[in-house]
């Protein structure tokens, strides 16, 4: 990744007090592009560079990730089949903790 990502990110409290810390742009932070048509349905999709399917493409989008009040990193939605989306949790989590330090 050659720029610098700034994370957009929105805090939310449950009712139980716990605070999480969404970040919204993710994807754009880990390297992950995308292409739609006009219908809004996904033409192409890489992380990094590496072509992935639409279908995981579209899985990707749903997944949230969010960080803690101790500042440990989230990752929620994450589906199965998680050897074709070209990048693991970990790598995630260490990409976002870059760019949060």
């Amino acid at each position: 990744m050659a720029q610098t990502i700034k994370l957009q990110i929105n805090e939310w409290t449950a009712r139980n007090g716990q605070t999480r810390r969404y970040i919204n742009n993710w994807l754009e932070a880990v390297g992950f592009e995308v292409e739609f048509y006009k219908t809004g349905n996904i033409r192409s999709a890489s992380i990094d560079g590496k072509q992935i399917s639409n279908a995981a493409a579209g899985r990707l989008r749903g997944v949230k990730v969010w960080i803690d009040s101790d500042d440990a990193i989230h990752i929620d939605h994450w589906a199965n089949g998680t050897e074709r989306y070209a990048i693991t949790p970990e790598q995630i989590r260490e990409r976002i903790a870059a760019l949060l330090h």
